[in-house]
């Protein structure tokens, strides 16, 4: 019987900075300013594209444009559970598990402690098995930890053991899952869904937490027009589940004869148009810098970056879906 061995492409090292200069963010109301030192300015998130042609092996622009909606509103999502759909390369909640962290590590040295950060629960397919082993790697990448009971925790060859903390000067529990979803396939739903149960469990008391899906997120999901009813079955049972839930999503508009209206008012949903302008979501403003790069090359592959990716940006709609009431 011969046996089927999965061969892990390369790989390409990308950093993504998100800082406060460029985008000129300020909190927006007075608790939001009692908070603004728990914060750091700027942050860099490193991602691992696969050199691949599956969708989930790249960054892709409408992930940065959801990206840059976290980072300009981030107190609106430290204390929230959030959970991405078809994640890929991961880097909206990659920069929220680290905004999370940040948050609390700086929280705790003035205030009571809390070592329980809300859930971040990142999903993709499970075949290929290396679009969520890389999710677990970038997770290790940007000096993380998952969760014990995160479905996917393989032990990786020479990388430090992600549950060791030896190494760590905090006992923060991340809450980091990575988990295998299938949009319209129910039961991995329940899976999930029971894990949070298990963390409400077992954080009450002491730190009295419950745990609901605040945020599910999706970077350009609505690719092939055939997923759009599985999505939103997911979507769906979600929102039966947690109602107050909202459902955050970036649409690269590529042609005029694609909708989701009908389907939305199919599901009992309604949308919300945000305009990139409101959360300064600039193509001037974003920074990639490759593994590798001679420094007095920077500037100029920046620059290079930011024309090649950057140009489908202001083509891409941010979406904010909710129940209908």
């Amino acid at each position: 019987m011969d046996i089927e061995v999965e061969v892990v492409p390369d790989v390409n090292i990308k950093e993504i900075e998100f800082s406060n200069e460029s985008n000129d963010n300020i909190p927006t109301n007075s608790s939001d300013k009692a908070q603004d030192k728990l914060l750091p300015d700027n942050i860099i998130i490193s991602i691992q594209e696969l050199v691949h042609p599956h969708f989930g092996c790249y960054l892709w622009p409408g992930s940065y444009v959801l990206a840059s909606y976290i980072w300009y509103y981030k107190y609106e999502f430290i204390n929230k559970t959030t959970l991405e759909l078809g994640s890929g390369v991961s880097l909206p909640s990659l920069l929220l598990a680290k905004l999370k962290y940040e948050y609390f590590k700086n929280r705790n040295k003035k205030f009571t402690p809390i070592n329980e950060l809300p859930p971040t629960i990142i999903t993709d397919i499970s075949k290929p098995r290396f679009i969520l082993t890389n999710i677990q790697k970038e997770v290790i990448l940007n000096d993380m930890k998952l969760n014990e009971n995160s479905s996917v925790n393989d032990k990786i060859e020479n990388e430090i053991d992600i549950n060791d903390n030896s190494n760590s000067n905090d006992d923060i529990q991340y809450n980091i899952f990575v988990e295998p979803l299938y949009w319209g396939v129910l039961d991995t739903l329940e899976s999930i869904i029971q894990k949070i149960n298990n963390i409400n469990v077992a954080t009450i008391p002491p730190n009295n937490n419950s745990y609901t899906i605040d945020y599910i997120l999706a970077a350009d999901n609505f690719f092939i027009p055939k997923d759009y009813e599985d999505i939103l079955a997911t979507i769906s049972f979600i929102f039966r589940n947690y109602p107050k839930a909202k459902f955050i999503t970036t649409y690269q508009e590529r042609s005029s004869q694609r909708t989701i209206q009908h389907l939305l008012d199919e599901w009992n949903m309604k949308a919300s148009l945000i305009p990139l302008s409101t959360f300064n979501c600039n193509v001037n403003d974003l920074v990639i810098r490759e593994e590798n790069e001679e420094e007095e090359t920077t500037s100029k592959t920046e620059i290079d970056n930011n024309l090649n990716f950057g140009g489908s940006i202001y083509s891409i709609f941010l979406l904010i879906i909710e129940l209908k009431q």
